[in-house]
């Protein structure tokens, strides 16, 4: 009887070890799989800002190159028509409409500028929510890994008795 006794301990000890090594094998696994989601949506995100950025960066440009278009053309047209007294009444017209057009244009470019810095706030704000994602799954790992280690002194106990 004291033989079978033991023999029941002993096979409880055995279960209690395997449920214990199972537990820190799922533990591992969520670990792994948290870090690998975590990552991924990191690089994700890191994409799209990249992406956005080039965005914005190509926008400004091509508005400062119509600008500059824009005050190149007006600077020509004066040299031009620097002569003629009825010519110079004409071009000051005309130089009243493109000043009017430059200053449309401004409007525009602050209005895309705004755009812009809207953008980029966005995309810190991606960049932050992903960074506390990440530290949320870190914090999950580390307690996973916490669990682990409290089911290594369990098994650890077990053996003991």
């Amino acid at each position: 009887a004291e033989a079978d006794a033991e023999t029941r301990v002993e096979r409880a000890l055995a279960e209690r070890d395997e449920a214990c090594r199972s537990e820190r094998r799922v533990h591992d696994t969520t670990v792994e799989e948290v870090r690998r989601a975590a990552s991924e949506s990191m690089a994700q995100l890191e994409g799209e800002v990249l992406k956005e950025r080039a965005k914005r960066d190509a926008a400004v440009r091509e508005v400062q190159r119509l600008a500059d278009e824009r005050v190149r053309r007006v600077e020509e047209e004066l040299r031009n028509e620097k002569h003629a007294t009825a010519e110079k009444e004409a071009r000051a017209a005309r130089e009243r409409e493109a000043l009017r057009l430059l200053v449309e244009e401004a409007s525009k470019l602050k209005d895309t500028l705004l755009k812009v810095h809207a953008a980029r706030r966005e995309d810190e704000q991606r960049a932050s929510r992903a960074e506390e994602r990440a530290s949320r799954a870190e914090e999950c790992a580390s307690r996973a890994e916490e669990r682990a280690s409290r089911a290594e002194e369990c098994a650890s106990r077990a053996e003991e008795r």
